[in-house]
């Protein structure tokens, strides 16, 4: 993982991210990480944190999650959501196509086969990974492909839109620019992807377009959940609110209401926190 510093309000304290499969094609299941148990995936059903997205032969799935960014998992494939955490937000800031709204920490995993990420510009301080047993990569905003070859167990990186960096179990590093792929990750030679394989990044983008939409329209299934939790989140604040007030009401005399309405009116800005993630931080998961 490649992160810069965070700077979070202490009120804004992370919480497990949303994730949503919005497409599907063909045979797709999920792992439970809880029990092992594998089930079919239900179009816009809600999966927790740690399921594994699994694909058959000739099948494909499309993940929106809650930052905005979008992945399309390919054929004869298994990707983990290994670790999703995101603050707080306000569920209007979705709709914005350009940035997520609010810092995340994403780790995917995949375990074999290749996704094609399509990831939202990152807040100062957000993570985004991609690990495998052969590397991880690291990246801030961009579109790239990323594949472990059944046949040869390479792994594959091409690189459409921005900018990766590619973290090898040795703990080289190579960075990859747009229009460039590295098929051999081991010895990490680089070249120019060819307009074929451009063509095949524009199409799997058309095939994200059903995540973008769970995501930046109003209708969408994270957009909605997302509303859903922050009017839970607004109705808990106020009630708890409403108690407060009614205690201090109860066990104050006047001299003391009118200390209390002077405090009121001098609200202390909220605490930041400040969380610095050095450059050099970073975890490659190992072979499984």
């Amino acid at each position: 993982m490649i992160g810069s510093g965070l700077s979070l309000s202490a009120q804004s304290q992370p919480n497990a991210g949303l994730f949503t499969v919005t497409d599907i094609t063909g045979d797709v299941s999920w792992v439970d990480p809880t029990t092992g148990a594998s089930a079919p995936i239900v179009l816009n059903e809600t999966l927790p944190v740690g399921a594994t997205i699994v694909t058959a032969a000739d099948s494909s799935a499309s993940i929106a999650f809650s930052t905005g960014s979008t992945v399309l998992v390919e054929a004869d494939s298994a990707v983990k959501i290994a670790s999703f955490t995101q603050a707080p937000f306000d569920p209007a800031d979705l709709i914005n196509d350009t940035i997520e709204p609010s810092v995340s920490h994403l780790e995917l995993f995949v375990e074999k086969g290749g996704i094609t990420n399509d990831v939202r510009s990152l807040r100062p301080g957000s993570v985004y990974t991609v690990n495998s047993p052969d590397g991880a990569v690291s990246v801030k905003g961009t579109v790239f492909f990323f594949q472990i070859d059944v046949a040869t167990g390479n792994l594959i990186l091409k690189v459409n839109e921005g900018l990766v960096v590619f973290i090898g179990t040795d703990g080289q590093y190579a960075e990859i620019p747009e229009g460039t792929k590295m098929e051999d990750a081991k010895n990490m030679q680089r070249q120019p992807m060819s307009t074929a394989e451009r063509v095949e990044f524009r199409n799997a983008l058309v095939r994200l377009s059903t995540a973008r939409d769970a995501v930046t329209s109003n209708e969408g299934t994270i957009y909605t959940k997302s509303v859903e939790i922050a009017t839970a989140s607004d109705d808990s604040a106020n009630t708890n609110v409403a108690g407060n007030t009614e205690d201090e009401g109860s066990s104050n005399d006047d001299s003391n209401d009118d200390d209390a309405g002077d405090d009121n009116n001098d609200v202390e800005p909220s605490t930041e926190v400040v969380i610095e993630i050095p450059t050099d931080n970073i975890v490659v998961s190992p072979s499984t």
